[in-house]
This record gives structure tokens, sequence and C-alpha cells, in this order.
């Protein structure tokens, strides 16, 4: 692979990655590891119960539902811990012995490791009783996901460090040099200096931080560099990006193409839907250019496609040695879920899939034709997604789990809001006060799984979560032309009217206002200081045109 286009691909990655960081990295198909038998418990393999045959097809249910059917079709009694049973899961697991299923969904939850450690099934015999099985997370699980959760972000600050050392290193000791960034890595490869080349002013920037201002940039989200200045080389670079690019880099206001760019600023953060992707720009408070287009990707979670992934792929799909298939004469829609898509491959191959879900929004399929672990490879491309073959199952899971699992919302709760816009035509504001008591990474996921988007965006959700704080009584009083009197505020209110006013001193008392219209409900918050920007709660059936409207109407 040209080392160009491979240095300009992973410097340029965060230009699309709107568009691209919801496809993971192409796992290569690679030889079923050992059965990891003799981790399991002995009564596992020798319970004769557990010598049944089941057959189990489910697209994205929880957990707990597919054991309890499980228990009715071989009489066994499986169940899932609570901190489990909402979990959603797609298998198509062909006939296998009970015992091997159990162990499947164990390793499942390990997330490529085996075996798995974070959980583990418990057999619980009582007394004239048939045991009980049920799975349960480890305390070693919890402290995974909960670790997890965080990796992003100290990924990212670690990685940005190691740029910045990199960058002050002399060329003579550049071997020397050991991080965890891939970029990095590519660097290193090289012999090269990240201060030259297509990233090289900002690769100055960083080279230039402070530790106190590299942990500014991470936890603000940017930092300012009066004093840098970038060298001669940089600003002829930034210059041509600006002429070859000129759509993406804002032009001074003085247009004076001379002016050398002065009071630069870094910026950090994540510009995509998905987790595990940041970017680190620069721009300048004046002088020409103000901003530049190409930024430093970090990709943390490995959740960007990269060119030559595809080499490799193709070279494994020769190597496999199952019949290719055509999953287009089975679809029937342009976009599937990755649910939909699992079940049409595990149909077509006729491969045991078992994958742990979360809700995202269907997806048109890039490569229909194909060998089976090539396509799979390729579906968790798509979907952000990652594998490993077990004897012959197929276990599929989310790279970014721990951080999908904390933006999940059980299933109980969308089949129960769905179902009541269904029987109502329309949301109950009673609901949408029920939706906004979620995170904000939950109510994401609402949004997307009940396509709703206005009345949860932060600036109607923080006006409902206060109503929601509300006493009956008072959130009555509110409907009334004169409105309630909100005097006494907790901290959790008045964290909440800061944000609706967007400032942080709030006179007291505030006149909270609900006024129903036709489409939904309007918020109002006044105190002494002035009006707080309206709120806006939209119940209707058609949420897409009416909060167009609203949305136009601002």
């Amino acid at each position: 692979m040209n080392r160009l286009i491979r240095v300009i691909y992973v410097l340029l990655a965060a230009a699309v990655v709107n568009s691209r960081m919801s496809f993971a990295q192409a796992p290569s198909p690679r030889a079923a590891p050992p059965e990891p038998q003799q981790q399991r418990p002995r009564w596992m393999v020798t319970d004769p119960a557990l010598q049944a045959i089941v057959t189990v097809e489910a697209k994205g249910r929880p957990l707990r539902v597919i054991l309890a059917a499980v228990s009715r079709q071989c009489g066994a009694d499986l169940r899932a811990a609570p901190e489990l049973g909402e979990f959603r899961v797609s298998l198509h697991t062909g006939a296998q012995p009970l015992g091997t299923f159990m162990a499947r969904l164990q390793d499942l939850f390990g997330h490529g490791r085996l075996p798995g450690s974070s959980s583990v099934w418990e057999r619980l015999q009582e007394k004239n009783r048939a045991p009980r099985y049920i799975l349960r997370p480890t305390p070693a699980g919890v402290h995974e996901e909960e670790a997890l959760r965080s990796y992003p972000l100290t990924a990212a600050a670690r990685w940005l460090r190691e740029l910045r050392d990199y960058a002050n290193l002399p060329p003579q000791r550049r071997a020397e040099f050991r991080s965890s960034n891939p970029l990095v890595h590519e660097y290193l490869a090289q012999n090269e200096s990240l201060t030259e080349g297509i990233l090289g002013p900002v690769g100055e920037a960083v080279a230039s931080l402070t530790d106190e201002q590299l942990t500014a940039l991470v936890t603000k989200g940017r930092v300012e560099l009066p004093n840098f200045s970038p060298s001669p080389a940089a600003v002829a670079r930034m210059r041509q990006a600006t002429q070859e690019q000129p759509g993406k880099v804002s032009l001074p206001e003085s247009r004076d193409s001379a002016a050398l760019p002065t009071g630069a600023v870094l910026r950090f953060g994540s510009d995509t839907t998905e987790e595990g992707g940041y970017r680190v720009t620069l721009s300048f408070r004046s002088g020409f250019p103000r901003s530049y287009p190409h930024g430093i990707a970090l990709d943390t979670l490995d959740v960007l496609s990269r060119p030559w992934d595809e080499d490799a792929l193709e070279e494994a799909q020769q190597r496999e040695d199952r019949p290719p298939i055509d999953l287009d004469r089975t679809l029937t829609a342009r976009s599937v879920s990755l649910p939909e898509a699992l079940n049409l491959l595990a149909r077509q191959a006729g491969i045991p899939i078992y994958a742990e879900i979360f809700p995202e929004k269907p997806r048109a399929l890039r490569f229909t034709r194909g060998k089976p672990e090539y396509l799979l490879s390729r579906l968790c491309q798509d979907f952000g997604y990652d594998w490993r073959r077990v004897g012959g199952d197929y276990l599929v899971w989310s790279k970014r789990w721990a951080e999908a699992r904390a933006a999940d919302v059980p299933q109980p709760l969308l089949d129960r809001w769905t179902n009541a816009r269904r029987v109502r035509g329309r949301f109950a504001l009673s609901d949408l006060l029920e939706m906004v008591r979620l995170s904000d990474r939950q109510l994401s996921t609402v949004q997307t799984v009940l396509g709703i988007s206005g009345p949860l965006a932060p600036f109607n959700a923080n006006p409902l979560r206060l109503i929601g704080t509300l006493p009956p009584a008072q959130r009555q009083a509110a409907l009334t032309p004169a409105g309630a009197k909100l005097t006494v505020a907790n901290d959790q209110q008045m964290q909440l009217l800061r944000r609706v006013f967007r400032r942080d001193q709030i006179v007291l008392p505030v006149q909270v206002r609900l006024q129903t219209l036709p489409e939904g409900v309007e918020i109002r918050l006044v105190d002494k200081r002035g009006a707080a920007p309206p709120g806006w709660a939209y119940l209707g059936a058609e949420p897409s045109q009416a909060e167009r409207r609203r949305t136009s109407a601002r």
C-alpha cells in the first residue's frame, strides 16, 4: 500500500467521520479456536436435562423472553439475572444441545474473549424441585463494563499526549518511542515527523502543548494558543489547502491573503453519532486562513474502515471454503436492520449466529453477494460490530457494547410508548415526561427507535424535565392562563432552570405556563430578568412533518 495514500487516509479520516464512523474495521475470517469446554462446570456437560436438542430463532428480542421460550421448548428452567435479562440478542442456532446453547450465550457476553469471564451460569438445585439455571454477571464483568465506558476519552487523552511527545522527538530517537496510538505507528514505520506533511500545521500546534493545556483540551474541548506561530511551511500548507478545498475553509473578514494567521485555537471533540471517534482541529482568530480543513482522527474503538482492510477481506474470501450466496434475492426493503440482515445470512448460508443487538437505524447493505464469512465481515463493517467463530458457531457483538449498554432503553418501555401512540394516534404529555427521565444517551436511543427528535432535543427536553419535577397540582396550575409560580427550587430544578434560561443567574419566582395547542404543548418560563426560550412538546402522530414546521418557525 502506497505510504502517501495510507497517511492521507488516516489524517483525513475525520473529514468523512460522519458517514464512516458507523463502519467497523473489518475482522478478517479466522480459524475456529477450540471450544473452551475445560472452563465449563462439569454439570453443563453431564446434566441429562441439558442434552435436550433445541432450535432458537429470534431477532433482537430481550434475553429473558428468549430464555422463557427455550424453557417451554425443552422443559428446563432457564432464566437471566435482571442485569442481563433486558439485553437484546439475535439467535439463529440450528439444532443444538441445550448445554451448547447455554455455553454459547456465555461466550457471546465475553465480547470476543474466550473463555468469557463476564457472565456465568449457576445451577440451583432445591429439594423436590427440578434444577434452575440462571445466567448472572460476574464482578469482573461489571468492572470491565464500567471501565470500558470511560475508555474512549481516556484513550484519546493518552494518544494525544503520545502524539505531542513523539512530535517533539529528534529523528535519531524516534525508533525508541513506544505508543499505543495507530497514527504514531504509521509515522514510526517511516521515521517521519508529525509536524510535516498534510498534518503538519495541526501537529505543530499539538507539539506546543503543555501538560496543563493538553488536559484543558480534552476536558473543555478547546484550548487557546495565543503565543503559537505556525512555521512558514505550515502556513504554506494551510493556504494550499484553502485553494484546494475552498468550501471547507472560512475566509478572513479582511480577505487579506497576505495576513499571517494568529491567535491559534485547538478544538477537541466528537462530531459523530458513534462512540469512540474524536477529532482535533486547528483554527485562528485572524489572518489567512482562519481554519485548516484537515484534523487528527482518534479512532479509539477501531470503528473506522481503512482502505488496506479491503485487500485483506478479498484475500480471505478467496481462502474461504464455503460457496458464495446472494442476499439480494431475499431482500424485501432497501434498508434492513442488523437483526434482519443476520437472519438473512444465517438462513441463506446455514450457519449458526449468536449476536448481542442494540437499537440502530436500518441501513442499506453495501455488499450482498459473497461467501458467508466475507458477508458477515461486511455486515460488521456497516454496523460497527465484530465477530468470532467458536466451533461451528459465530458470535457477533458491537465494538461499542459498553457505551451502547449505557444508552440502551428497556424494551418494555419502548413497546409501551409505541403501543400508546398507536392506540391514541399521538403521544401524551405524560409519555414525554416519562421519557425525559432517561439520560441524554438513552434519549438518543428513544429518538432513533421511535422516530422522534424535536421534543427530546436538549432545548425541549430540559423544559420537559423541569415540568416533570412539579407536583401534579402545580403542573395543573401551569395549564391555566396565569400559570404556576415556582418559588422554591431544589438543586435539580435550579440546574435545569440555568440550562433552560441559558444563564447562571435565575431570579425567583419563575412563572411556569403550559399552553396546549392542537399539535402539542408549548412551555414558557419567565423570571424577573425575562423569558426563557420556549420549549415544545410535540404530541402528534407525524412528528417529522410538524417538527420541521416548528423548527422553521423558530
